[in-house]
């Protein structure tokens, strides 16, 4: 499978993770590596968040917990975005920290 598709599968549900992470165990990519962090970074703090949102109280932190979901989907697509185009660096902002604190995959 050519590896930017494969990358930007990581980017679609833990499912779409799991199966590029397959992939680029028989077809090792730096590329897919790179983004394999980077997805499963942002699926992390998105379950993460999915947790703690209902325990602090929507209303509570309503705007804030939006403008983080906003920021994520952001992320999301332009993680999309460089998978597709080729570009193998790290997200904005959290990407440097999934890089380097996320094991080779």
């Amino acid at each position: 499978m050519n590896p930017k598709l494969t990358s930007a599968l990581s980017y679609f549900t833990i499912i779409g993770w799991i199966l590029a992470l397959v992939i680029q165990k028989s077809n090792p990519y730096n590329l897919n590596n790179v983004h394999l962090k980077n997805s499963l970074g942002l699926h992390a703090i998105s379950f993460i968040l999915g947790i703690i949102t209902p325990i602090v109280g929507f209303a509570l932190l309503g705007a804030l917990m939006g403008l983080i979901g906003l920021a994520m989907l952001v992320l999301y697509v332009i993680g999309i975005i460089w998978a597709l185009s080729g570009h193998d660096r790290p997200l904005p902002l959290v990407g440097e920290w999934f890089q380097k604190n996320i094991p080779d995959l």
